[in-house]
């Protein structure tokens, strides 16, 4: 299930993986399949220019019954009231950094969540949803201007949503761990590069990543299934030839800036079904 991006005002396009400005990059839930009255800790992937420091990070979530396209229905007012009640009952998750008294993102699952469906359709389950909203950090404004209804900070927000399952499933799904990288096959923790030049970058997955699941077709028969796992890249600098790839062919090629650098490479793991991780590579170029 993807993390969908719906905010974020850009002057110039970049290129998908280019990393010049305020983007949530990932969203993870622990556990990645929960089922009703289970809590669920949330984590997010956000990368902030030096230009651009991150304020905060606003964490809803939601059952698919008070979610449209755009995943939560959330009235913008709730988002800068003082009541916790009132929050609570909107869906508010938490903050990142985590801020007292909240503490660290996280939500429970309605007990009732899943009494609408028949016992046959428990283990499918439903979608939950959550909103994800990355603030950046704006000196020198009024009270006034820092509401969240005013459209000067509106136009400076990321926003983004994602569905993830709810369920009964006897094997739930779990998230993948990416574990580290190797560069022209030798595993890295930090690189030293050469300007110009072109490497293979492959993400490593612990041996636990791929998981097999059981899957009932609608108006057919329960089959085993095996996730496929692929792979979003980002970078500071340099140059992909492509910044997307699948599982178990997984490496991309990168070529080095053509001068002095150092910088980060990020890769985001997604299994299919709501499951993610990331991890990243520090990087440095030499003439």
């Amino acid at each position: 299930m993807l993390l969908v991006f719906i905010g974020c005002a850009v002057e110039n396009m970049s290129q998908s993986w280019q990393l010049d400005r305020l983007r949530i990059l990932g969203a993870q839930m622990t556990p990645a399949e929960p089922k009703p009255g289970e809590t669920i800790e949330f984590k997010s992937l956000v990368y902030a220019p030096e230009d651009q420091p991150l304020e905060t990070v606003i964490w809803f979530a939601c059952l698919n019954e008070n979610a449209s396209s755009f995943g939560c229905n959330i009235d913008p007012s709730v988002l800068e009231s003082n009541d916790l009640t009132e929050l609570e009952e909107a869906g508010f998750a938490g903050f990142e950094p985590e801020q007292f008294p909240f503490g660290a993102p996280n939500w429970t699952v309605p007990q009732d969540a899943l009494d609408a469906l028949e016992d046959s359709e428990k283990e499918e389950g439903i979608s939950g949803f959550v909103n994800i909203t990355a603030i950046p950090l704006i000196e020198d404004n009024t009270q006034e201007t820092q509401s969240f209804q005013d459209s000067t900070l509106q136009d400076q927000l990321e926003l983004a949503y994602k569905r993830f399952p709810i369920s009964l499933s006897l094997n739930p799904n779990q998230n993948p761990s990416l574990t580290g990288f190797k560069i022209d096959d030798v595993e890295y923790t930090e690189f030293q590069a050469q300007s110009g030049k072109t490497y293979n970058i492959e993400p490593l997955l612990s041996a636990d990543s791929v998981e097999t699941y059981n899957y009932t077709p609608p108006n057919s028969e329960p089959e085993i299934r095996e996730e496929e796992p692929y792979f979003i890249w980002y970078a500071e600098g340099g140059l992909f030839f492509q910044a997307f790839s699948l599982h178990p062919f997984s490496g991309v090629e990168w070529t080095a800036p053509p001068a002095p650098w150092s910088g980060k490479i990020i890769s985001v793991v997604r299994d299919r079904r709501g499951g993610m991780d990331w991890n990243w590579l520090e990087i440095t170029v030499e003439d």
